[in-house]
């Protein structure tokens, strides 16, 4: 970002002048599966929700998803459309919803989980202490540096490199390992890491059906 290489730009020289071709094919590929799997997420919180609220039930709520998804689908169209403007006031507020959600999470994980967090032991811990948190710090760089393309393509729209590189680390390297945790904590104390799963059972309904709704918030991000 510092120096105006883009994560494209820099594959010419071991790729060449045409391999750029290779990256722009394998980050396209990444967004795809990335954005279907949000898409995914979306679908079952929306479900969830509507179960919750007793919208529907079980036995209809097959069809909630794809709908909520083909719902999503065109809002963030009819957002992207509006150009960078559009996409920036409809980020701010997201952003929140997501530091919000992460944070309740949080909370609800520790009051009523902090036990099984503590003394759970993941299933492929190896039993050395030193081992298992340096793999852990490895999967950690692996998930930042796959972001990478992603961070390359939205510096696009900055105007110099002063006002992408802090919004990058602040708004991409500190919150996602922090969020991470609500994930791990997750699936030591519950066994799933998804939340739309569990945060009605921890929290109740009421709680659990307005953390619904800024997960499904989160999720147009």
């Amino acid at each position: 970002t510092r120096y105006g290489i883009d994560s494209i730009v820099s594959a010419r020289p071991q790729f060449g002048s045409r391999g750029w071709l290779i990256t722009v094919a394998l980050q396209y590929v990444s967004i795809i599966g990335w954005n279907s799997l949000l898409l995914i997420f979306f679908g079952k919180s929306v479900t969830q929700l509507f179960l919750v609220l007793g919208v529907v039930d079980e036995a209809n709520s097959g069809m909630v998803g794809p709908i909520a998804t083909l719902v999503a689908c065109g809002v963030v169209f009819a957002i992207l459309n509006g150009g960078v403007q559009a996409i920036s006031k409809v980020a701010f507020p997201l952003f929140f919803c997501i530091i919000g959600v992460g944070a309740w999470m949080v909370y609800l994980l520790l009051t009523n989980e902090w036990q099984a967090v503590s003394t759970t032991t993941p299933a492929y811990a190896s039993g050395d202490f030193q081992w298992d948190y340096i793999t852990g710090v490895e999967i950690g760089i692996v998930s930042l540096l796959s972001w990478w393309p992603y961070i390359g393509a939205m510096i696009r729209v900055a105007p110099n490199s002063s006002t992408a590189a802090a919004p990058s680390m602040l708004g991409m390297g500190l919150p996602v390992p922090l969020l991470s945790i609500v994930g791990l904590a997750a699936i030591l104390a519950i066994g799933a890491s998804d939340p739309s799963s569990w945060m009605v059972a921890l929290g109740g309904t009421f709680y659990g059906a307005i953390a619904l709704v800024f997960v499904i918030a989160a999720n147009f991000g």
